[in-house]
């Protein structure tokens, strides 16, 4: 075992190929980390100056409760942030999803949902679902990150290492010689791939380590790198294996190194492409079934349009019903559009909730798929310890939906109540965003 290795050293160091591909290897991965880092920290930046807007937003609201309404200006700031109503029109709510360090490693899903947005409170789906829901689990082949080195390009390099360790022999015709003096053909054999087992965990070692030390943050759960170092070696060790199986059927060089390509094409890219496509055409996601609650809400000044609206309003949302309505409200228009808003979000919510099912029997099917395609299931892993799958994602849209309905429901209630707003009553009972 000790010559062989030597012997596999010696071969090794002499070849111009293998630190060429080495080499690019290395530099790839510099580059996939780099472009994560780059990409993590301008959401972090992101998500810190919207903090930051929000609370200077919130600090003037608080000073418009004491504004001095002598001054024309002051009148109208007192006005927008004790009438509900008022405060209801000009609200705006920034939601996010703070990224996890982790992220750094695959940032090929992270970008395909907004970690940032600005809702209004009273038409939630009118923002929400702008954008293209996709499948997180989708191999983005166009994104160069850690990940995709791993799940591409190691693949391929030791493909082009391995594809000719049987066959190179036969050609040569030494494999004669072998067979004489090994009385173990595959055990041979079997012994110079643990060579290129070693020296690939050596080389991910190395990956992992540049990555913790240079390019994550501090505090960073060393348990969960550990854990996707030892799913990314047996990723490497699938790959390793596949090629001993294949050269020990005495193949050629070429018939070898094509099988192998085969075999790369097939489990990277025309396999997850095939399941991504059932999975489209079975769990459709079909965001213009909400189109009538993406729509901006359009009433007329028409009192009796109001009154009709109001009742449907007060049939379903009998707590904001006032006890005495007057002939005549001043604010008909108001709490008409703001009911139609929740009319449409509750017609939403259902549609919201079928497009949720919907998609978690997506990430169901995927999840037992991914068990049939090693570098979807390692990309699923990457995918759980970063906090970018589609879990997580709708986790994301369930709370957003919820804290939008608290922020809806202090403004509604006082708008159909007695339309005011206190400071203590801002401070005390306005929800805050934690998600």
């Amino acid at each position: 075992m000790k010559s062989l290795f030597q012997y596999e050293l010696i071969f090794l160091k002499s070849s111009k190929t293998f630190w060429v591909l080495l080499g690019c290897l290395l530099l790839g991965t510099l580059y996939g980390l780099q472009n994560g880092r780059s990409y993590y920290q301008k959401q972090v930046e992101t998500i810190e100056s919207i903090k930051e807007n929000d609370l200077k937003t919130y600090q003037e609201s608080l000073k418009n409760f004491t504004a001095d309404t002598i001054t024309q200006e002051g009148k109208m700031q007192f006005y927008q942030a004790t009438e509900a109503s008022s405060a209801m029109f000009s609200s705006r709510i920034n939601v996010y999803w703070q990224p996890s360090v982790l992220s750094i490693l695959s940032i090929g899903n992270r970008d395909i949902y907004p970690y940032y947005q600005e809702l209004l409170p009273i038409s939630l789906y009118m923002r929400l679902l702008k954008n293209e829901i996709a499948n997180p689990l989708t191999l983005l082949t166009g994104n160069i990150d850690f990940l995709y080195i791993i799940i591409f390009l190691i693949p391929l390099f030791l493909i082009a290492l391995t594809f000719n360790l049987v066959a190179f022999d036969k050609e040569s015709n030494i494999s004669s010689i072998i067979e004489i003096s090994v009385p173990n053909k595959v055990g041979f054999y079997g012994k110079r791939y643990l060579i290129y087992v070693t020296i690939i965990t050596i080389i991910l070692a190395i990956m992992f380590l540049i990555a913790t030390i240079i390019f994550l943050p501090k505090g960073v759960e060393f348990s969960s790198v550990f854990i996707l170092f030892v799913m990314s070696a047996l990723y490497t060790y699938f790959w390793l294996g596949l090629s001993l199986g294949i050269n020990l059927l005495g193949k050629s060089s070429t018939t070898n190194i094509s099988i192998l390509l085969v075999c790369w094409l097939f489990f990277t890219v025309l396999m997850p492409s095939v399941i991504n496509q059932i999975m489209i055409n079975k769990y459709p996601v079909e965001t213009e079934k909400l189109t009538n609650n993406i729509r901006r809400i359009q009433i007329s000044d028409d009192e009796r349009e109001h009154n009709k609206i109001l009742a449907v309003f007060y049939a379903h949302y009998p707590q904001y019903k006032p006890l005495n309505p007057l002939k005549h409200d001043e604010l008909s228009f108001d709490k008409a559009y703001f009911a139609q808003g929740q009319l449409n979000d509750k017609e939403g919510d259902q549609s919201f909730k079928e497009m949720i099912e919907n998609m978690e029997s997506k990430s169901g099917f995927l999840n037992v798929s991914a068990y049939m395609n090693p570098s979807m299931l390692l990309q699923k892993m990457f995918c759980n310890y970063s906090k970018t799958n589609l879990n997580d994602y709708l986790n994301y849209l369930r709370y957003v939906q919820q804290y939008n309905g608290k922020v809806k429901d202090f403004y509604l209630k006082r708008t159909f109540q007695d339309n005011r707003i206190t400071l203590e009553d801002f401070k005390k009972n306005y929800p805050k965003f934690s998600y």
